[in-house]
């Protein structure tokens, strides 16, 4: 993953919330590196149409973000926008903007996406881009923004996303922890060690039992952290997690 400011870089939308940004011309700022052209996977909870613009509100799980894609009328009568609808599943690129200290983003691109798998990649990807950063290596990222996600099989997605992933290490996940907190591996082992049980997601009551001996803010506090990171998502609703890696 570079540095550079016109790198492209996947994230979550929690990642986008929380960069900073010194001042309101200073770039937005996650893992000590610019954030700036984004890609992200999310879901459309809300649509609002405009004549020049549309703007969605888009929920990936780790948070919500308004995503704002201008109308260009010079290609056709009805401009280049395609019709979303709500609780559809999508790919963003775009760029991070803020006004009146909130934090939004302007589509260049909004694309459907039909395989599901997209998702756990896009984690992968996630998840890679920050151990690269972290670690200040080179992790190869193989993103999918100029493929057609509709037309490639789900074993490709997941194929290309776990071969990536070791790359660097005979076992990626152990590696992958290594980075975490005593805690929060603790967690993540909890959350891997019942999925396989409750495939709608870990309740995260199972969660705080299996860490009774810690302080509840704690455990909630590191849940937000590995979501945050990309090692867990919030599956069938808020309550309920998985891990990105299966």
């Amino acid at each position: 993953m570079q540095r550079g400011t016109n790198s492209l870089r996947p994230v979550t939308i929690r990642q986008v919330l929380n960069a900073s940004q010194p001042h309101s011309d200073a770039p937005f700022v996650f893992d000590d590196a610019e954030l700036s052209q984004v890609s992200l996977v999310a879901w459309i909870r809300s649509i609002n149409r405009n004549t020049t613009n549309v703007q969605y509100t888009l929920d990936d799980g780790t948070g919500q973000i308004d995503v704002r894609q201008w109308v260009d009328h010079s290609l056709d009568e009805g401009g280049q926008t395609e019709e979303f609808t709500e609780n559809q599943f999508v790919r963003i690129l775009g760029e991070i903007k803020s006004f009146n200290n909130k934090r939004s983003i302007t589509a260049a691109s909004v694309a459907v996406i039909e395989d599901h798998n997209e998702y756990l990649f896009h984690q992968l990807e996630v998840i890679q881009a920050h151990l690269a950063l972290l670690k200040g290596g080179s992790v190869r990222l193989t993103c999918l923004t100029h493929i057609q996600t509709s037309k490639v099989p789900a074993s490709s997605v997941e194929a290309s996303a776990y071969n990536d992933a070791a790359l660097n290490s005979a076992d990626p996940m152990a590696t992958d922890l290594s980075h975490l907190t005593p805690l929060q591996r603790k967690i993540y082992q909890a959350i891997a060690a019942e999925a396989p049980d409750w495939p709608e997601g870990v309740d995260i009551q199972q969660v705080f039992q299996r860490c009774k001996n810690t302080d509840p803010a704690q455990v909630q506090d590191a849940i937000d952290e590995l979501a945050n990171d990309g090692y867990i998502y919030q599956a069938s609703d808020e309550t309920h997690y998985l891990t990105t890696a299966g």
